[in-house]
C-alpha cells in the first residue's frame, strides 16, 4: 500500500506526514480532518496545517496552470 510505502521512507517527519496527507486527500475525496488525523495518529492542529499548505501548493499549480493555457 503506498500509505505504508510513505510512513516508511526516510524523510523528515513533517513531510513524510504531508506526503501522507496529501495521498489520502485524492484517494478519499470526502475523508475528514479527523479521520486523517485518526488514521496517521496525527492532532487536529497538524493535519489542519498539512491541509492549508497542501491547498495553498494545489492553487498555486492550478494558477500556473490556467495562466500557460491562456497565454500558449
Amino acid at each position: 500500500m503506498f500509505l505504508r510505502y510513505v510512513l516508511n521512507r526516510n524523510l523528515e517527519k513533517g513531510e513524510r506526514n504531508k506526503l501522507a496527507i496529501r495521498h489520502l486527500l485524492v484517494i478519499f475525496p470526502g475523508i475528514t480532518f479527523k479521520e486523517i488525523g485518526s488514521m496517521l495518529n496525527l492532532s487536529s492542529g497538524t493535519v489542519t496545517r498539512h491541509v492549508k499548505a497542501i491547498r495553498k501548493e494545489w492553487d498555486a499549480n492550478s494558477l500556473a496552470e490556467y495562466k500557460k493555457a491562456v497565454h500558449s
